[in-house]
């Protein structure tokens, strides 16, 4: 698949994030919506052999659900304490992040959470990072600019006054 209007980029792997040292998760791209995978993987020891993608422990999709399109091009990856958030693009009516439950290395129960163009009337979630005490900066590409669509704590009461503006969250 590719990314973008001219020019175009072929894509594969998108963003990854290590849950701790010894596992990595990768957002996938590249496939249609809804075939794209998160990827969680075992990184073998120091001295050990390398693995090949197809090595994954498990590999996590947002299929169609009813009139839901399929999700995809997973950019943007955070965790916390109360899990896996990841970026996705093809509900542009929604604009989700979905959500994942950490357990040990064990990442499961992948579902949309948060739909952000509800929120803010932006688009495409990309790009994501965490701070301390759980507070999420998340970025969405919208021509001409890159600009922040929300930072909050996970638990969460968002007003918003305009989609211009950022919402204000309160916990």
């Amino acid at each position: 698949q590719t990314f973008g209007r001219n020019p175009e980029f072929k894509i594969g792997p998108l963003g990854m994030l290590f849950l701790d040292k010894d596992t990595l998760v990768v957002g996938g791209g590249g496939n249609p919506d809804g075939e794209d995978l998160v990827r969680v993987y075992k990184v073998p020891a120091v001295g050990e052999p390398s693995i090949s993608a197809d090595k994954m422990v498990s590999g996590l999709v947002l299929k169609s659900e009813g009139s839901v399109v399929g999700e995809g091009d997973f950019f943007g990856l955070a965790k916390s304490a109360k899990g896996l958030y990841v970026t996705c693009n093809g509900d542009d009516a929604k604009a989700w992040i979905a959500k994942a439950d950490i357990a040990g290395t064990e990442v499961k129960n992948f579902q949309r959470h948060i739909a952000t163009k509800e929120l803010t009337g932006a688009n495409a979630p990309n790009g994501s990072r965490s701070v301390p005490k759980d507070i999420w900066l998340f970025l969405t590409l919208e021509k001409p600019e890159l600009r922040p669509i929300h930072s909050w704590p996970f638990t969460m009461n968002a007003e918003t006054s305009s989609t211009n503006s950022l919402p204000v969250c309160t916990t």
